[in-house]
């Protein structure tokens, strides 16, 4: 009996178990989605309205384990409104405005919020 109980509690609690991460990027103009710095899209199910006022940073976010895809960013951890990139040369290519173009550092390719394509010199064309 006593197992059983156990059993019991212990799937009762992963029923609302959830999976927290933190996801640092851009959140698109229609605030439903995520855009990371290597181009990886995290669709957002909701957030508080005092997260619509930051669109770039570190944010908190939570997934669901019961629902799988359900995604809600719960806060902001650092909000980059004004982002200062260090001075270290560290090549990437990205993509901004349906060009490929190269960028000193991944750091200034988040800050033109373009897509990550490749690390070092761009190579290949769109």
């Amino acid at each position: 009996m006593k197992l059983l109980t156990l059993l019991v509690m212990i799937l009762s609690f992963n029923l609302y178990a959830s999976v927290a991460f933190e996801a640092e990027g851009v959140i698109e103009e229609n605030e439903q989605v995520i855009v990371l710095p290597e181009g990886t899209k995290i669709n957002i199910d909701s957030m508080p309205a005092t997260i619509s006022e930051c669109k770039k940073g570190r944010f908190l976010v939570v997934s669901s384990m019961v629902e799988p895809g359900k995604v809600d960013i719960i806060e902001i951890l650092r909000c980059d409104e004004s982002l200062v990139c260090p001075k270290i040369f560290e090549p990437v290519c990205g993509e901004s405005a349906g060009k490929l173009r190269q960028f000193g550092n991944s750091c200034e390719l988040y800050e033109q919020n373009a897509v990550f394509v490749d690390y070092g010199k761009c190579k290949a064309t769109l």
